[in-house]
């Protein structure tokens, strides 16, 4: 267990907060844990200071909305999305294991490259999630659309068991999304973005 020995920082709501994973420019993810859930948490909540930036809150909420439907081994579920105190917050599935980008990182260190057989197993795996998400339908069968738009190593966890996960949708695009971004505006790490969204064209293919 990940929280074994570890020290409740303070609490929310029913959640205990113990350390931080990581944080953004919007929110900040911390190891929780819930009596309602029999697993440890990423609990992501939203800076107070956001919650007055319409846009943002709505993509926030978007991302939520949108994490119902993603039911596949290979994409971090969400057990519970809500508001307390002013303060938006998602509880995901805690997926224990290094990040893409922190695998990178390692091997580089000691080995050189990923081997190439785990690179193509990270591949398939990665491929298979997104295939399943972009292929999504909501309830009455129409396709949702989704472009995850931000799929870097820094959003592709390595679990300790060997399955790949991937995180973070919050930039995604989706044809029932609240929010839409401004014509000519790029989501996304540059580095990660497909020649093709930067001339214009977003689909499946750009991820």
């Amino acid at each position: 267990d990940a929280i074994v020995g570890s020290r409740v920082r303070e609490r929310f709501a029913s959640y205990e907060i113990y350390e931080k994973l990581g944080s953004g420019g919007l929110a900040a993810v911390h190891l929780a844990r819930s009596r309602a859930i029999s697993n440890p948490v990423a609990l992501k909540r939203l800076f107070p200071h956001i919650a007055n930036v319409r846009e943002l809150v709505g993509a926030f909420i978007d991302e939520a909305r949108l994490a119902k439907y993603l039911r596949h081994p290979g994409i971090a579920r969400v057990y519970e999305f809500g508001k307390l105190r002013g303060i938006y917050f998602i509880a995901f599935e805690f997926v224990p294991g290094p990040t893409l980008l922190q695998l990178q990182e390692h091997c580089k260190e000691y080995v050189g490259h990923i081997p190439t057989m785990v690179a193509l197993e990270i591949a398939y795996q990665l491929c298979d999630a997104l295939d399943y998400a972009h292929n999504c339908r909501n309830e009455l069968g129409f396709p949702l659309g989704i472009v995850h738009r931000d799929v870097s190593p820094a959003n592709v966890i390595v679990s300790d068991t060997g399955q790949v996960k991937l995180i973070d949708f919050g930039l995604a695009k989706t044809k029932q999304q609240t929010v839409h971004s401004q014509a000519g505006v790029i989501k996304g790490k540059l580095n990660y973005v497909a020649p093709e969204y930067l001339a214009g064209k977003l689909d499946a293919r750009c991820d």
